[in-house]
């Protein structure tokens, strides 16, 4: 390959790194009903379990927290289909005002939450939960669900996906547009995405825990394009005290 060829490669692929969005922002849903009370999963499937008070509360102080983030600027939403994901997106757009500049809205199943099965035992889950710590987090699978490899593996073709619209949607020709990629997604899902998308190892990945109900992860884009998390919301090192 000619150096003239190589320079409008480089060049063609630093443009398109300029029309990347300013900040992808991961949410964790707001509390949900079963966050309170592991019991409602024996009955309610864990896709129809639905905020509550508090968790919608949440979600509404965490849309506030974005528009003061963002300002005006446009949003590109992304959000797991399970009824607590899609409840909190709503109240985040109701609770910072954003309807107006969000330009898209885009339920993908791969944002779902771990499978741990379909309605749940919650001695046999308690029971299945301490063999993965003994097994390994990360490659245990539920019997009836999912190991957090194959969560990854979701996440990873979710990421090939962002990377596509980054590069040929609307804004992929759009420099002078400043916007923002918004998820809106579960605990375990966005630890794995965050594996993915910043391409760090097993080893790293495993120091991690899940960010709290309606809490942010912030990755801002450097000069080079390439995304760091914002000191503002670091990766938390410390299992949080009310996780469930």
């Amino acid at each position: 390959m000619s150096y003239v060829v190589q320079q409008i490669f480089k060049r063609r692929e630093q443009f398109i790194k300029k029309c990347y969005p300013h900040r992808i922002i991961l949410i964790r849903h707001g509390e949900s009903a079963a966050n309170v009370d592991p019991s409602h999963l024996c009955t309610i499937s864990d896709h129809d379990i639905p905020l509550t008070a508090k968790g919608h509360a949440q979600a509404l102080d965490a849309g506030k927290r974005l528009k003061a983030l963002i300002g005006e600027q446009h949003l590109y939403c992304y959000y797991s289909p399970y009824k607590r994901a899609h409840e909190t997106l709503h109240a985040i757009l109701d609770g910072g005002q954003l309807h107006e500049q969000t330009k898209v809205v885009i339920e993908d199943v791969r944002l779902i939450e771990q499978k741990f099965g379909n309605h749940q035992d919650i001695d046999a889950m308690l029971r299945e939960k301490e063999s993965r710590l003994r097994y390994g987090r990360f490659f245990y699978q539920f019997k009836e669900g999912e190991s957090g490899l194959s969560v990854l593996l979701r996440a990873t073709t979710f990421t090939d996906r962002l990377f596509d619209h980054f590069r040929t949607g609307y804004y992929s020709t759009r420099p002078d547009i400043m916007w923002n990629v918004l998820i809106v997604s579960h605990g375990l899902f966005i630890r794995v995405f965050l594996k993915a998308f910043l391409r760090r190892s097993l080893h790293e990945f495993q120091q991690w825990y899940n960010y709290g109900n309606c809490e942010m992860c912030i990755l801002v884009k450097g000069d080079d394009g390439e995304y760091s998390v914002s000191p503002l919301t670091p990766l938390p090192l410390k299992r949080p005290t009310a996780e469930k």
